[in-house]
């Protein structure tokens, strides 16, 4: 080896130590940036409840509101969606108390009870710890201090209806259940009127099916209505007046009627509708609705003081919707971004096919429509809307996942809107 080509090795083995030295360099430089602090659970964009899977902040049975710094975590912004629970909820409902909005619900596979605050950014707590196994509906009564849960009876397909109270504990900040009590059996259908200090019920006894009328917990009974048609769907959305519908299928004709909570007078609404489905304003003057076309529906308005109808500017079912508790004119949907052909309400309600909808506001007076919520935008997941309500001042909308009976709430005050 002469001596020129010995330097040139000994230049080329220098320049590729130096060049694997820089490369070390810059890769452990930037691996030496501090890491991105998780957030707090509740100051989230989508705060997840304290019972999702991979959180180790269950609630305990003493709140979380007396757990040190409870009071002090900060709130770094408003947020407009919020995910309440993330495990199945059996039904939940939104009110005011001292002048704040709180949401309670029951998680289905517990009977357990939580409240949030929907002012506040913490996540919600329990405040009943009772056992009540496999609720599939749970309905609230007088303001969100009694619960009725209906469910199974174990080992056979009796459904069972059961009232509770709610009262505040001397010696926890749990709340006791109070004044359980069983109501009618196979009880297939049930409304709250709009007070919440009392219940329509609906049994089928023999040929017959009876209505009556009762307070939450099953007292001061009144049998108003029978019919020999059994399968109804129930509203209670006027103080003098409950609805029927008769529950929906494609290829069978439905029919609406009014019935006085009173007098049990009787009349007819709507009939001859394929695949019908309602959802009355509270003071009955408008009839949301819907009927099957070939392969799809669509939705319609019906003027009951004019006797018109009308189409609705959107394509979805009225379980998707709740009318606006201050601009009557109102109605905020979950909206499907894309319906498949298919036989509807039937598969649907089957489980068939699921919807990913959006949320929109409709204004029946003028016929101007908006989205104000694309949740696969905001969220990254879909989802098939039902159960939606609103607090009394139009500031919440609380609804439920169908896809996985998750609770979710938004903000209608918050900074997109």
């Amino acid at each position: 080896m002469n001596k020129n080509r010995a330097i040139s090795i000994i230049i080329i083995v220098i320049a590729v130590v130096l060049l694997a030295l820089a490369i070390l360099y810059f890769f452990f430089r930037k691996g030496s940036v501090p890491p991105v602090e998780p957030q707090v659970p509740g100051s989230a964009v989508f705060p997840i409840s304290p019972n999702a899977p991979g959180t180790s902040n269950t609630p305990s049975s003493s709140g979380n509101q007396n757990q040190p710094g409870y009071e002090n975590q900060p709130q770094t912004f408003k947020q407009s969606l919020r995910l309440l629970s993330s495990l199945p909820v059996s039904g939940a409902t939104i009110f005011e108390k001292n002048a704040e909005t709180f949401v309670r619900y029951v998680e289905r596979a517990t009977g357990h009870i939580y409240e949030v605050q929907l002012s506040r950014t913490e996540p919600p707590y329990r405040i009943s710890n009772t056992t009540i196994p496999k609720i599939y509906e749970a309905v609230w009564v007088q303001n969100g201090d009694g619960v009725i849960a209906r469910f199974l009876k174990d080992g056979s397909d009796e459904i069972q209806t059961f009232y509770a109270g709610l009262k505040p504990s001397a010696t926890s900040t749990e709340q006791k259940l109070v004044d359980g009590t069983f109501l009618a059996s196979g009880i297939n259908a049930l409304a709250v009127s709009p007070t919440q200090d009392r219940i329509f019920y609906l049994v089928k006894a023999g040929q017959e099916t009876f209505g009556t009328r009762a307070s939450p917990n099953g007292t001061l009974k009144a049998q108003l209505w029978s019919s020999s048609a059994h399968e109804w769907l129930v509203s209670w959305k006027e103080s003098r007046t409950i609805t029927l519908t008769t529950k929906p299928s494609a290829d069978v004709p439905g029919y609406l009627y009014f019935l006085d909570a009173t007098s049990g007078a009787f009349r007819k609404i709507l009939s001859g509708i394929n695949g019908l489905t309602t959802l009355p304003n509270s003071a009955l003057s408008f009839i949301l609705y819907s009927e099957t076309i070939p392969s799809s529906f669509t939705l319609k308005l019906l003027d009951t003081q004019k006797q018109k109808v009308s189409e609705i500017g959107v394509a979805t079912l009225p379980e998707k919707c709740a009318w606006g508790p201050v601009d009557k004119t109102a109605l905020f949907c979950g909206v499907p971004d894309n319906i498949s052909s298919g036989q509807y309400p039937d598969a649907w309600y089957q489980g068939q096919t699921s919807f990913t909808d959006s949320v929109w506001k409709i204004n029946i007076k003028t016929g101007e429509t908006r989205m104000i919520l694309s949740p696969q935008t905001v969220a990254q997941q879909t989802m098939d809307i039902i159960n939606p309500m609103l607090n009394s001042k139009e500031e919440y909308l609380l609804f439920m996942n169908k896809k996985d009976l998750s609770l979710w709430v938004l903000d209608l005050m918050g900074p997109s809107f």
